[in-house]
């Protein structure tokens, strides 16, 4: 919740004074999405900082859901040269029960140098 006060909007002039950085960001984060609108779900902790990934646990009823939008709220905003983060609204089916759900996804993503890559930084929310 700390991260989203003070945040400009996401320019791609201002955002990032490294235009690789902003372009491989552009990029995860459209990689993500497309993973979650039309990938196998699970393949989404493949995101996550290997800190992270390490303690996570994958959710069990992820093959009985399918994701119907997938639209980005707010950002994606420049916290600093290395953090950005964005809010999205995924909604969503569970197969056998045809029940629409509504997540809200506040994603949180760290830039490596060394690596050269965004990974996500906050848990992936349980649908």
């Amino acid at each position: 919740a700390l991260f989203f006060t003070g945040c400009e909007s996401f320019s791609p002039i201002k955002a990032f004074k490294d235009k690789d950085k902003q372009d491989s960001l552009s990029r995860v984060l459209h990689s993500y999405e497309l993973t979650v609108r039309w990938g196998e779900l699970s393949q989404i902790y493949s995101f996550l900082h290997p800190d992270l990934a390490k303690e996570a646990k994958i959710q069990d009823n992820l093959n009985n859901i399918r994701v119907t939008s997938y639209e980005v709220v707010k950002g994606p905003a420049g916290v600093s040269e290395y953090q950005a983060i964005q809010t999205v609204k995924i909604l969503y089916i569970f197969n056998d029960r045809q029940v629409q759900k509504t997540l809200m996804d506040n994603q949180e993503w760290t830039y490596d140098d060394k690596k050269r890559e965004w990974r996500r930084t906050n848990p992936i929310p349980r649908f």
